[in-house]
């Protein structure tokens, strides 16, 4: 399904499990066992029901276990997941959330993540391999914001958190382009 905004066409419909569906033209059959398999039939399902299959968390997974399942792409990085690693890093981020900092003095919440070591070796590993093994996949970043890591509230009266805060973090996009300037995501969702 495609919607306009502003002149653009906007990727939607899907879901986050381990195999994360995108751009799905209805529901895959099987549903919550589809979507939640990491298997060859979960992938053509999601296929057959017009999606794209990339794999989320791909911190959990070596290049060797992702290259073979032919997926449409995966996740390079996962700042959720990289917030539990600063977390309980011994970094100044890392202090501050475990002595449950007074977020509310913050001049600008929304610079909380300047402290965060954002390089992850699990990542680059993951990406790098797959990229010296010829495997042409879709790469993403997601901020996986489910307001469920940091419930403090900062000096704006969010918590540190929010969807907002977590959305404007990473924006994934598609550099393409037509002859005729139409676009149709059928088209740009083939391998």
């Amino acid at each position: 399904m495609a919607e306009t905004r502003g002149g653009l066409r906007c990727l939607m419909a899907g879901n986050e499990t381990d195999l994360m569906p995108l751009g799905l033209e209805r529901h895959a059959d099987g549903r919550g066992d589809t979507y939640g398999g990491n298997d060859a039939p979960s992938i053509q399902k999601i296929h057959e029901a017009g999606g794209l299959a990339i794999m989320a968390h791909t911190e959990r997974w070596t290049a060797d276990q992702l290259i073979p399942m032919q997926l449409d792409g995966f996740e390079m990085y996962n700042l959720h997941a990289n917030t539990f690693k600063n977390l309980s890093a011994g970094g100044p981020t890392g202090r501050c959330a475990r002595a449950k900092a007074n977020y509310s003095t913050m001049p600008d919440p929304n610079l909380f993540l300047t402290g965060y070591a954002l390089e992850d070796p699990a990542y680059l590993t993951t990406v790098g391999l797959g990229a010296a093994r010829g495997t042409k996949q879709v790469t993403t970043m997601g901020t996986d914001c489910h307001r469920n890591s940091l419930p403090q509230l900062a000096s704006d009266g969010e918590r540190i958190d929010s969807y907002r805060r977590m959305m404007m973090m990473f924006s994934n996009h598609l550099l393409v382009r037509s002859a005729d300037g139409t676009f149709d995501d059928r088209a740009l969702k083939r391998r």
